[in-house]
């Protein structure tokens, strides 16, 4: 599993961010999750850019779960696709998904219906016949979901999905001011007694050297083998560094190709 294969049009990488849309996200937390993601989609556009244009190295899906259509796709497309969008969104002041939050958490169907887009993602690129660099799920949240066993059956069906390249990548990141932050913990006795840490960590990859150097450049300093792609109780501000981090594991290196 060397995770080596850099994002390019030639070996365009793939992203899922999954959005919890549920009431207990209604608020404070619903909108700095969209504040972060499309904080990070503009920096991943920005990293497609040569000279004057941009190049599709990635393509990028965003999913909800929560909320009146209890699991969707909220938008999806190549990196030229998302141009007009954040254009439009600097002119009016819009995000790219705009917060809207109520319901319950059925995060292992948002899992279930990542996993339907990573199957159609690896079966396309195989028959196109190029390089498939290990695509990166990023799930936030703010707590349970409607059932732990489901979701966690579903987490791990996605990493354990192959590539040529290594499994398929999943981050998680807890959001909640009011608790300890807990950063990149190596083991469950480090996610402070927290059931939704406990999950969470349960559920998330492991990080390798590659990503650790990552996380370093992000200002995460003190994260070492063995840790696990997770923050617990996250605040704003570690919130965007988490997200640009997941985002950056293979984007960091993209090749002008």
């Amino acid at each position: 599993m060397s995770y080596s294969i850099q994002w390019g049009q030639k070996s365009p990488g793939h992203i899922i961010f999954l959005i919890d849309q549920s009431g207990s996200m209604c608020g404070s937390n619903e909108v700095k999750a969209a504040e972060a993601v499309h904080q990070a989609i503009e920096e991943i556009i920005n990293n497609c850019i040569n000279g004057t244009k941009v190049k599709n190295r990635v393509y990028i899906t965003i999913i909800g779960y929560g909320n009146e259509h209890d699991v969707c796709i909220l938008k999806e497309g190549w990196a030229t696709d998302y141009v007009a969008d954040l254009q439009q969104c600097k002119v009016s002041g819009s995000l790219i998904i705009e917060p809207d939050s109520y319901g319950g958490t059925p995060m292992a169907e948002g899992f279930d219906k990542a996993k339907d887009c990573l199957e159609k993602w690896l079966n396309d690129r195989s028959a196109a016949g190029t390089d498939i660099p290990a695509p990166i799920v990023i799930n936030i949240t703010d707590g349970m979901p409607n059932d732990e066993d489901d979701a966690t059956a579903s987490a791990h069906e996605i990493m354990n999905m192959t590539t040529p390249d290594g499994n398929v990548i999943l981050f998680n990141i807890h959001m909640d001011e009011d608790g300890r932050e807990i950063r990149f913990p190596r083991s469950i006795s480090q996610t402070g007694g927290s059931d939704e840490a406990a999950f969470l960590f349960n559920i998330s990859s492991e990080m390798n050297d590659q990503f650790i150097r990552v996380a370093h450049s992000k200002g995460f300093e003190g994260v070492s083998r063995g840790a696990k792609g997770f923050i617990a109780n996250a605040n704003g501000d570690t919130l965007v560094r988490f997200i640009e981090f997941g985002s950056s594991v293979s984007s960091m290196a993209m090749t002008p190709r």
